[in-house]
């Protein structure tokens, strides 16, 4: 259910940075470090990273006969299910997760760390005024509106790159404990020059999504059983790459450290203090160009379609089809129709008894 604070960060997300390990996530304290402040402090993770009424609906855009709730109950949806998931994600040596909780809860959680934030706002309008039609939008409420249904497009359009980027779990081995910013991301690039996002998902645990396009890679396999497995790598960190980890997501945090202890978080206050601005379109560094993300926004409901069959059963007609009935069993985002969005085939790949999905760069 909505509420009047909407976390842009899930609290019991948060609470995996915590010291504690006993009681609800939500409630565990963590260390917060605020910029232009010099000195952390404790808080508990419902009071951090929200902000009242964020995504809220006036009215003024709606999608079909939805609540006006509709955006904030895409998010609760997952999150519901989000610390077993990443408790499995986590396990090392694990290099294979099940389909649908991959699908289900770790694709879209992913991928709404790059449309759930409080500086989404800022580079919608930016993105508006560079296309000429930011005085349609003057009304604060329908302002809003927009907005906040721009991230449900966008968060459609970004679930197949998602999905399709390598999922490599980074478990650390440095005394310095992992933290995390108001953003839950953060750059780390390679040295041949190529880019990918890297997500804390725990104290001693970093995920990072790094783009395949436009060669692709196989993202589920079955092995003949109908029991569907997306394909997960591990590797240690050495404890400086992971301290370098750490130094990013302060390097690009804007509001907010949170970590297990006070040390962790203020070591980095020098970063955070800085205040440089972010380049709105900084995402879009990283992904697709625009027209791939249109033409393959709907391949998360058509792979979610597709694992309801043993892959000896399954055609590769089959991965251009979308199963309502399927898709409606168990979590799935807003269906949002593109309009005048022409036929483009799926980049679906069936091999064997696996599925790839390949984009174009």
């Amino acid at each position: 259910m909505s509420g009047a604070s909407q976390h842009y960060i899930p609290a019991g997300f948060l609470g995996r940075f915590s010291p504690d390990d006993d009681g609800r996530l939500r409630e565990r304290a963590v260390w917060v470090l605020h910029s232009g402040e010099s000195h952390a402090q404790l808080s508990s993770p419902e009071r951090v990273g929200c902000e009242d009424n964020l995504y809220q609906l006036f009215g003024q855009q709606t999608v079909g006969k939805a609540s006006l709730s509709v955006v904030d109950d895409v998010w609760s949806g997952y999150e519901r299910r989000l610390g077993p998931a990443l408790d499995e994600l986590s396990k090392p040596g694990q290099k294979t997760i099940s389909a649908n909780t991959w699908l289900r809860i770790l694709v879209p959680f992913v991928t709404s760390l790059f449309v759930r934030g409080a500086e989404f706002g800022a580079r919608f309008a930016t993105r508006m005024e560079r296309m000429g039609v930011s005085t349609f939008f003057s009304d604060p409420k329908h302002r809003s509106d927009n907005t906040n249904m721009a991230r449900m497009i966008e968060f459609q359009r970004l679930l197949a790159p998602v999905m399709a980027a390598r999922w490599v779990v980074m478990h650390t081995t440095s005394d310095h404990p992992v933290i995390t910013n108001e953003l839950g991301f953060t750059f780390s690039a390679s040295q041949n020059g190529s880019k990918a996002v890297v997500a804390p998902i725990g104290r001693d645990t970093i995920l990072a999504i790094v783009p395949t396009w436009p060669h692709g890679r196989v993202i589920m396999r079955d092995r003949g059983t109908g029991q569907w497995r997306a394909l997960i790598e591990h590797v240690m960190l050495k404890p400086d790459e992971q301290r370098g980890f750490n130094q990013a997501l302060a390097n690009m945090a804007q509001g907010f450290l949170v970590g297990p202890t006070a040390d962790s978080v203020e070591l980095h206050r020098q970063a955070l203090n800085e205040d440089l601005p972010l380049d709105p379109e900084y995402l879009g560094t990283i992904w697709p160009r625009y027209r791939v993300l249109a033409d393959h926004q709907l391949e998360w409901y058509n792979a979610v379609s597709a694992i309801s069959k043993k892959s000896s059963k399954l055609t590769q007609p089959h991965l251009e089809r979308r199963i309502a009935s399927v898709i409606a069993k168990d979590w799935h985002p807003v269906f949002i129709w593109p309009i005048n969005l022409d036929y483009s085939p799926t980049g679906l790949l069936l091999q064997d008894d696996a599925i790839a999905l390949i984009l174009p760069a």
